[in-house]
């Protein structure tokens, strides 16, 4: 089963699922996401973002590392999405995400062709908007299920804890000072892999850690009130490595 604290931080979105970014303090302006270039010293990908008439994401294709096309349809409170990931060794999928009310993820299933395999996950919320707990449910593997639990204060996302892993905690702290939720990038990377959000923080993220393991410290610039810029500084324990991403964002405007 793949590790949804990961999951959390891997991977783009809306409340409504549009990508619409709010409009800047000095422009009437709407504006899209059209792009994202992710760059280390030695590796470029380029990610591209399509919307249909209803200004929902469409498709997003990824060129250079970690190659995959995204496609997605609505129907109803139900978003399908189709993956198909060039990169050897990770398998295409199909994914359904089922939305509640408040148009947050209630439930998300991931089907893989190739093998057969199959899992979902079920999202329960203690308040509108407020996630709880997430529990992953293996439907054709035989593992165990896993409950990952989600601390939210003032409108950030604290941290994560997976049920029974007390030394498994991710600790997320976040720039009080921007009040920019736009940008955030555990905010885009919801969308990359599922579509729907299923937490939105208030703040930009400053920084993410589990203790003895890793530490990734996030920068940003911006431009008429929209992230132009943001730049990681991603350490390991036990590892003098540092790498560091600059991803830079390109918008189109109406």
């Amino acid at each position: 089963m793949r590790n949804f604290a990961s999951l959390l931080l891997m991977g783009v979105l809306i409340s409504g699922i549009s990508f619409s970014c709010r409009k800047s303090n000095n422009s009437s302006q709407t504006c899209n996401l059209a792009s994202m270039t992710d760059s280390t010293a030695t590796v470029q990908s380029v990610t591209q973002f399509t919307y249909d008439n209803q200004n929902r994401l469409s498709s997003i294709v990824v060129t250079g590392q970690n190659a995959c096309t995204r496609t997605f349809q609505y129907i109803g409170n139900t978003i399908i999405f189709t993956v198909k990931d060039t990169t050897p060794g990770i398998l295409a999928e199909i994914d359904t995400v089922l939305l509640n009310s408040n148009n947050l993820m209630q439930s998300f299933s991931s089907y893989f062709p190739s093998s057969g395999s199959t899992y979902a996950i079920t999202y329960f919320y203690d308040l509108p908007g407020v996630q709880q707990a997430t529990r992953s449910v293996s439907m054709s593997n035989g593992e165990a299920d896993d409950t990952i639990g989600y601390f939210v204060a003032n409108g950030d996302l604290i941290y994560d804890s997976i049920q029974g892993q007390t030394t498994h905690k991710d600790d997320f702290t976040y720039y009080a000072s921007k009040g920019i939720v736009y940008g955030d990038p555990t905010y885009f990377r919801q969308l990359l892999y599922y579509g729907a959000y299923y937490y939105i923080n208030v703040h930009m993220l400053n920084s993410l850690y589990t203790a003895g393991k890793f530490y990734k410290a996030f920068t940003y610039t911006y431009s008429n009130n929209r992230i132009s810029q943001q730049s990681l500084r991603q350490c390991t324990s036990g590892s003098t490595d540092t790498v560091t991403h600059t991803i830079s964002y390109a918008y189109t405007c109406k």
